[in-house]
């Protein structure tokens, strides 16, 4: 078929990518334009009457009839070649001026199609770089509340520390004046001035390991110009031995007086007063009594 009696402008087809062709009932081309055979990839010999169109529509008949029985058009879309290498949107449009025929519209929508799937997966790629940002973001929030929340905390460590600096301060303070009372009182407790007596002559030298030691020197005037001396050692430093030591003296003077001549005696005496009052602790001693010049006698006992 040579001729047809509509027309449609070639450069519009062209233009919008659309082809015409003319459709018989039994939904055959009775006209195969050369720009919609290239894209339906097939051709119309030479002689042919009829060339079935798209595969896809067998079963359509009748939806096809009534659209050239004047009803009304339709349309098909998504339709894909049998090559799948393009899709068409198809759409039927009976011809007033010719019964029985319509004018067939096909439109390539591959390259929309392309589009809209690239526009579709870069949406999705956004989408997804939205969400690993706003993860990113929400954990990046999160590290900063906790940093922040481990300032705070360290702040109220430092603050702790400072308010326990100075209260170890203080009482480091207030022990070193007391350790400095202490040694003075000790140095009192232990202090003594020799004797001066032409048959005897005496020097000591008291230096503690700590402020405070456990050491411990007295001499004392007897009957007949004699002289009683003791020394002793009581366990342990600082404070305590200061107290043991004044209680060491206490009970020196005490037995002295009774049992001074008799070295081995008032060790025993002083040992039945001290052995339920030192707590633990324990003290090593020597006493002993000094004859004047004529008698040139010592005795002495260890304990």
């Amino acid at each position: 078929m040579k001729s047809f009696d509509f027309d449609v402008s070639t450069i519009l087809c062209s233009r919008f990518g659309l082809h015409c062709a003319f459709l018989v009932q039994d939904f055959t081309l009775s006209y195969l334009s050369p720009g919609l055979a290239e894209y339906l990839a097939t051709d119309a010999p030479e002689g042919v009457s009829g060339l079935r169109l798209f595969p896809e529509l067998v079963g359509r008949e009748a939806d096809i009839k009534t659209a050239l029985g004047g009803i009304g058009g339709f349309s098909i879309p998504r339709l894909v070649r049998a090559a799948g290498a393009a899709c068409f949107d198809l759409h039927v449009y009976p011809l007033q001026r010719k019964k029985g025929t319509a004018l067939l519209v096909v439109q390539d929508i591959t390259g929309k199609l392309e589009a809209d799937r690239s526009l579709q997966q870069a949406h999705g790629e956004v989408s997804l770089l939205t969400e690993t940002l706003r993860r990113k973001e929400a954990d990046l929030e999160e590290l900063e509340e906790a940093h922040r929340r481990h300032l705070r905390k360290l702040r109220i460590v430092q603050e702790s520390l400072r308010e326990s600096r100075k209260v170890l301060q203080s009482q480091h303070d207030r022990m070193t004046r007391d350790l400095l009372m202490a040694e003075r009182v000790q140095r009192e407790l232990v202090g003594f001035v020799p004797p001066e007596v032409a048959w005897m002559r005496t020097a000591h030298t008291y230096r503690p390991l700590e402020e405070i030691g456990g050491d411990f020197m007295t001499m004392m005037k007897m009957e007949q110009n004699s002289y009683a001396v003791f020394i002793g050692d009581v366990t342990g430093h600082g404070v305590s031995a200061a107290l043991f030591i004044a209680l060491l003296k206490s009970s020196i003077l005490q037995v002295f007086s009774e049992f001074g001549s008799t070295p081995d005696r008032l060790l025993e005496r002083l040992n039945e007063i001290l052995i339920g009052n030192l707590m633990g602790n324990f003290v090593t001693g020597i006493y002993g009594v000094l004859c004047p010049e004529s008698d040139r006698s010592a005795r002495f006992v260890f304990a």
